[in-house]
């Protein structure tokens, strides 16, 4: 009895919704079965028992039957011509219970059917997919193969019994056979294993083994993605847009090659880590109702040839099951053109031409790829309204104390989303923020932990270039005069508004060096320009940096140039505030031209210069000799701040504020005399009475005159200071002898 398309299928259900993926795969292999039951017709009947093994053996009968057909008519695998009738009734069958599915029940998969149209697949080509998923859900197939090929051992269906199964429905090119087989063919990048069979070019007795993603996809079983360097990327579709500019120009690219009959493109996103790419790609994505793929490329290309194609091919395929985007990231110039890249390129020219696939890295010089060219997308720079708005997404469930001001953090801070989005999961550590989350308490964040938290984000590496300062000073210490003071609080509301003036006033526009803040700070020694510096990075809320002068200047010709540029360099890619102390000995006066070296002198000053206009943020520099400066320079700068020697009245203020109020002193020591009769400066002061509280603990007591007078004599001797001993007045007697 021969069987048809209404043996295999109830006419009746032809207008129905499946009711469950499971009845489209039966009805997908009643399909096969039907071509497979007609293969076995034209082989002679059905397996009986012990003709499993035919294929060990060939008989008398069948050898004379071979040699007794004329050689032009030996045509073993000849077309049913009644096949294609019942196989149209067939298909058409099923295209029409799935189209009642999708319309009613789109939550029932139908991708074994959808394979067809999604890859344009020949008759050949879904046969042979059939075939590879057949031994997924039913293990009879295995001993029906076997016996279809004449081999015990030959289980798995093969590339020649597909052909011989779409032999059986019209003519088969040899050609058709070879394209399969193809290393760059369809269905080797998207279908099959192509290493199944321990080579390529296995011919006919290749067989055919699923990629494991494809076939997770046809038979409803996702599957896990390479570990390490592929993975699906969950958008967060509540996460804001900060960079909208960027992901309209996404969109609109995206928008203009669907439009157009031109290749899909290839989009270098420029950048450093934590900028924000990747959310940017997830939310070009879901724009797109796409998802994300991310690609890690140098894991990717850490591997052998064969698994970087078995990547690649993963890759590829997941992006045309699943209309998914691709962000490969990682990407340096070498890695760009790697033969795995150029594979996976000229892969997607050729089988996904409307796709879009982005790149993320550092700049790079690499412009173009399988000859269509790289588009770039320059570097995520929020302005000060972006970040503030960052700074206040992440600052949500959060409890701050009135001295935490995010639109200065905002301003003075420039950070990408990544960095300040690590500055708030450490925040969120705290012991109080962990208490207040289980109701045990506020939860405030001071500021003080919440600049911790940035300074260790922070990172700056100037290895022996520059020391970090460590900032103890505030306002109340600074005793100068208030006029000089009120520049220096110019000069750090200047700096913590730059960005919003800069932007919402257009200054910034009008800016040819960019909007940093240089003060120089000049006066005699000790009087108080190194604590001014620390003063202005506690107000501004930033590190200090001083600057080793040693390690920067150079005898050798270009080298200190050099220094100072790896100095900027570092602090560009940080938010530090850049100390240079004695800095008459970089940026002093240019000379006459007499010789080579006057000329170099001269263009180091003038290097200098330009490096200090260029930087984006604070550089305070401070000399003893204020002569000896190139004036031209200090026109240049924005502010100078001259700091005088302390007069009595304010010497007489520092004797008895620069110790903490619980210092304990003696009530016999008269601070108006030392006032009036010693002409001190900040530093010294500060020197003597530092000394003086370790001698009076010394001796077990607190600060007494004589103490004091001990500490001003060794000050004296360490600054070379002659004196007599009726200097000290009536404090002589304390003199030692």
């Amino acid at each position: 009895m021969q069987l048809d398309y209404e043996t295999y299928f109830e006419k009746e259900k032809r207008k129905t919704a499946y009711a469950s993926g499971d009845e489209l795969i039966t009805e997908v292999l009643r399909l096969l079965d039907l071509l497979l039951e007609r293969c076995l017709d034209s082989r002679g009947g059905y397996p009986r028992e012990g003709s499993y093994a035919r294929g060990l053996a060939v008989t008398d009968a069948e050898i004379r039957s071979y040699l007794d057909t004329p050689p032009r008519e030996r045509v073993h695998d000849r077309t049913d011509t009644d096949l294609a009738g019942q196989l149209s009734l067939a298909y058409g069958h099923i295209d029409s219970r799935v189209q009642q599915t999708k319309a009613r029940r789109p939550d029932i998969g139908t991708a074994l059917w959808d394979v067809r149209e999604l890859f344009a697949l020949t008759d050949l080509e879904y046969i042979g997919v059939l075939l590879a998923c057949s031994v997924q859900f039913e293990l009879r197939y295995l001993r029906l193969y076997a016996y279809l090929q004449d081999d015990i051992n030959a289980k798995l269906p093969t590339v020649g019994l597909a052909a011989t199964l779409a032999g059986l429905c019209g003519s088969i090119e040899t050609s058709d056979v070879q394209r399969v087989l193809e290393k760059e063919s369809k269905m080797m990048v998207f279908f099959f294993e192509a290493d199944t069979a321990g080579k390529y070019g296995a011919g006919l007795l290749t067989p055919l083994v699923l990629r494991r993603q494809m076939l997770g996809w046809l038979i409803g079983v996702p599957q896990q993605l390479s570990d390490g360097v592929f993975k699906k990327y969950e958008t967060v579709h509540t996460f804001p847009v900060f960079f909208e500019q960027e992901l309209s120009r996404l969109i609109q690219l995206q928008s203009q090659q669907t439009d157009s009959d031109s290749p899909g493109h290839f989009i270098y996103l420029e950048g450093l880590e934590g900028d924000g790419r990747t959310v940017l790609s997830a939310q070009y994505a879901d724009r797109e109702h796409r998802e994300l793929y991310v690609l890690e490329l140098a894991s990717m290309l850490g591997r052998s040839g064969e698994q970087t194609d078995a990547i690649i091919s993963e890759a590829l395929t997941l992006l045309s099951i699943h209309n998914g985007a691709l962000l490969i990231r990682g990407c340096t110039p070498d890695n760009l053109k790697s033969d795995g890249i150029n594979r996976m390129c000229s892969l997607a020219i050729r089988y996904l031409p409307k796709q879009t696939i982005l790149f993320s890295g550092e700049k790079t010089e690499v412009t173009s790829l399988c000859g269509i060219p790289l588009l770039r997308i320059p570097r995520l720079l929020p302005g000060v309204h972006t970040r503030l708005a960052m700074w206040q997404y992440f600052a949500k469930g959060l409890s701050f104390d009135e001295q935490v001001h995010f639109e200065e953090l905002a301003d003075c801070y420039e950070l990408s989303v990544g960095v300040i989005a690590d500055i708030f999961n450490q925040l969120r550590l705290l012991p109080q923020v962990k208490e207040s989350e289980t109701g045990e308490g506020a939860g405030t964040i001071s500021k003080n932990e919440l600049l911790s938290v940035v300074y260790r984000m922070n990172s700056v590496h100037f290895g022996t270039l520059a020391t970090r300062v460590r900032a103890v000073y505030t306002w109340e210490d600074l005793d100068i005069a208030q006029s000089q003071k009120q520049v220096l609080m110019t000069a750090c509301s200047r700096y913590k508004l730059r960005n919003r003036v800069g932007e919402d006033w257009g200054l910034a526009k009008k800016n040819a060096y960019g909007n940093g803040v240089s003060i120089l700070l000049y006066g005699p020694p000790g009087t108080g320009k190194t604590m001014a510096a620390q003063v202005i990075a506690n107000e501004i809320g930033m590190e200090l940096y001083r600057i080793d002068l040693s390690q920067i200047v150079s005898k050798y010709i270009g080298e200190t140039e050099k220094n100072m540029a790896a100095v900027f360099e570092e602090a560009q890619k940080a938010n530090v505030i850049l100390f240079f102390d004695e800095a008459d000995a970089l940026f002093s006066k240019r000379t006459d031209v007499n010789n080579s070296n006057d000329k170099h002198a001269n263009s180091e000053t003038a290097y200098l210069l330009q490096k200090v206009e260029e930087y984006k943020g604070v550089s305070i520099l401070a000399t003893n000799l204020y002569n000896n400066f190139d004036s031209a320079f200090v026109r240049r700068l924005t502010y100078a701040v001259r700091f005088e020697k302390p007069d009595s009245k304010t010497r007489y203020r520092l004797w008895t504020t620069t110790l903490p109020k619980d210092t304990p002193f003696a009530e016999e020591i008269d601070f108006e005399f030392l006032a009036e009769n010693f002409d001190l400066t900040g530093s010294n002061i500060k020197a003597i009475l530092y000394s003086a509280a370790y001698l009076g603990a010394v001796d077990g007591r607190g600060i007494t005159a004589a103490h004091i007078t001990r500490a001003m004599k060794y000050e004296f001797d360490k600054l070379g200071r002659m004196f007599q001993k009726g200097d000290f007045g009536k404090y002589a007697m304390y003199l030692p002898e």
